[in-house]
């Protein structure tokens, strides 16, 4: 169960993840940064797959994975968390995005897959069966996208969010120019949105052994990248109404060349 939003800000995308995940499960609680063969690059790790749901690098990319409830799953799959840490690791956009389409996804159960730099997005749908890519976005849709997942009532949970990012959209754009207060605006008014009786189904879940356990928030400039996570730690201290940025952060200068 995740939700992800983006937008488009000037000539940055702000990529908003909530992860949500059972309450038992552990995450490493900060950032693992790598400098890799291509380029740096910083995501947070699931304590038991060893993987990750998000990423981001210092040529300007982000990925995220959102699992498939309505698709079945397979009986012996591989973990989905060692994805995202596979492909980020490749640099530019188009070098991750031809790794990822030269892939075969048959050992995997479904997942969505988003790739995005700040002026490209491209959507991976495995059904478990069949690769599906959008390369080609639309550009109101890439100006404010949104996805979701959950394994409980999965058609009408992601209906009802999706509404709520629709009333967000009419309501709170255009954001303000200044890009941190920008980023910090969609947290508070979008990811970290819970009332009582809907925190079953909100963005910011709450369920008796499921939760949001962390929020992660991606940057993307043409001179910066930035990757913001919020552990579990952090995510409960959060003053909802006025979120303020993390202990937990990466940035990088852009990169705009392939290391060797």
């Amino acid at each position: 169960m995740c939700s992800l939003s983006l937008f488009a800000h000037g000539s940055q995308r702000i990529l908003t993840m909530n992860r949500d995940e059972a309450k038992a499960r552990p995450e490493l609680g900060s950032l693992n940064h790598i400098e890799g063969p291509s380029t740096h690059i910083a995501y947070p790790v699931d304590l038991q797959s060893g993987g990750s749901w998000i990423a981001a690098n210092a040529h300007g990319v982000a990925l995220a994975l959102l699992n498939r409830y309505h698709e079945p799953a397979l009986a012996l799959a591989s973990s989905r968390g060692g994805i995202i840490p596979a492909l980020i690791q490749h640099g530019a956009f188009e070098h991750v995005l031809a790794r990822a389409q030269a892939q075969t996804w048959g050992r995997y159960s479904p997942f969505d897959l988003v790739l995005v730099a700040a002026d490209q997005l491209a959507l991976l749908q495995w059904n478990g069966h069949t690769a599906s890519w959008r390369t080609a976005i639309e550009s109101d849709t890439a100006r404010a996208f949104f996805i979701s997942s959950s394994a409980e009532r999965t058609e009408s949970v992601i209906a009802y969010r999706q509404q709520r990012f629709d009333e967000f959209v009419v309501a709170q754009l255009p954001l303000s120019e200044d890009s941190q207060r920008a980023s910090l605006h969609i947290l508070g008014c979008l990811h970290l949105q819970q009332q009582t009786e809907t925190a079953c189904s909100d963005i910011l879940v709450d369920r008796p052994y499921t939760h949001t356990k962390s929020i992660c928030q991606v940057v993307l400039g043409q001179s910066q990248t930035q990757i913001r996570y919020w552990n579990a730690q952090a995510l409960l201290a959060l003053d909802r109404a006025h979120p303020t940025l993390p202990e937990h952060t990466q940035s990088w200068p852009r990169e705009t060349s392939q290391k060797t």
